[in-house]
């Protein structure tokens, strides 16, 4: 929930799932994210971490940031759309 801040307990998730903002969010990306916080950058990078949780988690963190902006980045679409479509001869992500 971003208007309070942060991860709610089951209960209160499912008195407020309703309610403007309060996304579901699994354990293990809660867990991702809490290392997000903590642990180095490089040593992220060497995390096995599912498809599905990274989706996942970009797409809370997304709209984390957008309900305190109180709009969506528009960079945020355009780097979505550049990943999803690299220009012509550009090399892929990480190579």
């Amino acid at each position: 929930d971003p208007e309070r801040g942060g991860v709610l307990c089951v209960r209160c998730y499912r008195a407020d799932r309703g309610e403007r903002g309060v996304v579901p969010l699994s354990p293990a990306v809660l867990a991702l994210l809490r290392a997000c916080g903590q642990e180095p950058f490089a040593r992220l990078r060497e995390r096995q971490v599912a498809p599905a949780a990274l989706a996942e988690a970009e797409r809370v963190m997304r709209h984390y940031i957008a309900y305190h902006l109180e709009r969506e980045v528009r960079s945020d679409t355009f780097l979505r759309r550049l990943i999803a479509h690299p220009p012509a001869g550009s090399e892929p992500a990480g190579g």
